[in-house]
């Protein structure tokens, strides 16, 4: 099959949407507690989820320094569930995925591999997410999280989520999207309480955009492998 054209590896679509992004956060961040900090940050998040919405090695490779650096910042303003799973979870779940990326390769090795989840694998994986957020919620309000229901709700959303993804089940989008709906009620409290947080809601906005992206690329990828490439 004839490959698709793309810019610098992504789609067309792709590029516009990051090109139209980029503005929007440059100009926030450099209004932010951590202007260069946050700013080179938000940028490397587009670029790092623009990547595994593709379903490109180069995403869970940058996954690893892209949660590490959020890992920090969440730290940072005191969303100690987010911090955690970032830092601890994440960073070393796309470390190993990027180094078994071979193994979920299609058949011709233009792209990976798509599945679906069964009933008895959503029950399991539902299950789960009620672990993470009973034992999860506790914790948090132990340690002082800012918003510990919530802060909570996003680490039983993103955990089984990140696994899903690095097994490339379709419907870890659902999760992510999901996570990343309550994470932007999160930074919209935090935004009311100090203005300086507005870049996170921001940031949140458009990770949800492209989870969706991510959704619909997969869906398309495990239709037709040709339509996205690795």
């Amino acid at each position: 099959m004839n490959k698709k054209q793309t810019i610098l590896g992504f789609r067309r679509w792709q590029f516009i949407f990051i090109c139209a992004a980029m503005p929007v956060l440059l100009v926030s961040g450099m209004l932010t507690r951590q202007p260069w900090y946050e700013l080179l940050l938000a940028l490397f998040s587009v670029v790092t989820l623009m990547l595994l919405a593709a379903g490109k090695r180069a995403g869970a490779a940058f996954g690893v320094p892209f949660t590490v650096g959020h890992g920090l910042l969440f730290f940072s303003r005191g969303v100690y569930g987010l911090a955690v799973f970032n830092a601890l979870i994440a960073a070393p779940v796309y470390l190993v995925s990027f180094i078994a990326w071979g193994r979920h390769k299609s058949g011709d090795g233009s792209t990976v591999t798509i599945k679906r989840l069964s009933k008895k694998q959503w029950a399991l994986t539902l299950l789960a997410s009620a672990v993470v957020f009973i034992g999860g919620f506790f914790v948090l309000r132990a340690t002082g999280s800012a918003q510990p229901v919530l802060d909570t709700f996003t680490l039983a959303m993103f955990v089984p989520a990140l696994f899903l993804i690095q097994q490339r089940y379709v419907e870890n989008w659902i999760l992510h999207i999901t996570g990343n709906l309550v994470s932007a009620v999160i930074w919209l409290l935090a935004t009311l309480q100090n203005p300086m947080s507005f870049n996170f809601l921001l940031i949140t906005g458009i990770a949800t955009a492209i989870n969706i992206t991510g959704l619909i690329g997969w869906l398309k990828l495990e239709r037709d492998p040709s339509e996205v490439e690795s």
